[in-house]
């Protein structure tokens, strides 16, 4: 089945839209983190959800993003701009990996966008869990430090303290219903920390057993998805 790709610029960031030839009226938009998969098996797995009939939308979002505002925004803008221009359902899908979930957690949150379910490969929620990933390395853990305070736009330096701060402040902003959400991961390398996450959002974990098989996550993340193809299924779940 043919993959047609179109490209769009927006704020100077690269997107793309994949649209299946047989299309099943909805769509997933992915944000990648090339810290987690390699761009060959990100575009492995958009390949087949586009093959099984979804529209797939992605970004190269902001480097250095680490769930900003202005990041989140362009992801929002993305995601509204996206659904003027296809024809597809309106509640999507998320696929997101690493530091995407940063800014995931927040499209999860917003009233603006609808959420129909989300699948999230080794993410990070929370930017104190990213500095705790960074502890052993030095020079990572300034970098990052570094890259947080010109993200957030912070006058001052980004301390474990204002880290601790800015997830805070997401943490005050939760809603009491959240989309439901699989974790992602392999047995060998460890486990996500969930616990900024709504106590009433569904979430389950999803362990694969090896990384050599290249078809293994796109086709357990595919029917993941088909859970919630109804609506009715959406809103027993929340």
């Amino acid at each position: 089945m043919p993959v047609y790709v179109r490209y769009i610029d927006l704020n100077g960031c690269k997107n793309s839209y994949c649209l299946p030839e047989q299309p099943n009226g909805f769509a997933v938009f992915v944000i990648s983190d090339s810290s987690i998969l390699t761009k060959a098996e990100v575009k492995r797995l958009i390949n087949y959800l586009v093959h099984s009939g979804y529209t797939v939308f992605s970004t190269s979002l902001l480097n250095a993003h680490w769930g900003s505002p202005k990041a989140v925004n362009h992801a929002r803008n993305l995601i509204q701009l996206f659904l003027k221009k296809e024809t597809v359902n309106k509640r999507i899908f998320l696929y997101v990996e690493g530091s995407g979930a940063l800014i995931a957690r927040q499209l999860l949150n917003d009233n603006d966008i609808s959420i129909r379910a989300a699948a999230v490969m080794k993410p990070f929620f929370t930017l104190e869990s990213v500095l705790k990933e960074k502890q052993a390395d030095d020079l990572a853990r300034k970098r990052f430090q570094k890259e947080v305070k010109e993200a957030y736009e912070l006058t001052a330096d980004a301390t474990i303290e204002r880290i601790k701060l800015l997830d805070q402040a997401y943490q005050n902003r939760l809603k009491n219903k959240l989309p439901p959400m699989r974790v992602y991961g392999y047995l060998d390398e460890g486990r996500a920390n969930i616990s900024c996450l709504s106590t009433t959002q569904y979430v389950d974990y999803f362990f694969l057993a090896k990384r050599t098989d290249v078809n293994e996550l796109p086709k357990q993340i595919e029917r993941f998805y088909k859970h919630f193809h109804g609506d009715s299924q959406i809103k027993s779940d929340m």
